[in-house]
């Protein structure tokens, strides 16, 4: 359920997350999905691979920036920092970026 109720949280907040990430900064999303698809399918963790980015291989300075915008909405306890939900929407937000493209689910 996306969306989501009451009772029931969806599953909205990942892909949210993503696509403000992609607003933000088209440069950095297109270095940072493709590192955080790559730490999570290596066995990483969400959480710390979005509050410290070096875990990502990624050193830049704006990349710290990031993190700092994002940081209040990653440690809300209602944020779903679940890896397979971050493995499944990385790609389909993907679609929204010319520079992202490449790593879209084909057919989807």
């Amino acid at each position: 359920m996306f969306e989501g109720t009451k009772e029931m949280p969806g599953n909205f907040q990942v892909p949210m997350l993503l696509l403000a990430i992609l607003m933000y900064s088209t440069q950095q999303s297109a270095k940072m999905f493709p590192a955080l698809l790559e730490h999570l399918k290596g066995g990483g963790k969400v959480g710390e691979a979005l509050q410290d980015v070096k875990k990502m291989k990624l050193y830049e300075p704006e990349y710290a920036e990031l993190v700092n915008w994002i940081k209040p909405i990653i440690t809300h306890q209602w944020f779903p920092m679940k890896e397979k939900q971050f493995l499944e929407w990385i790609p389909k937000v993907s679609r929204f970026s010319f520079d992202l493209g490449k790593i879209a689910e084909p057919n989807n």
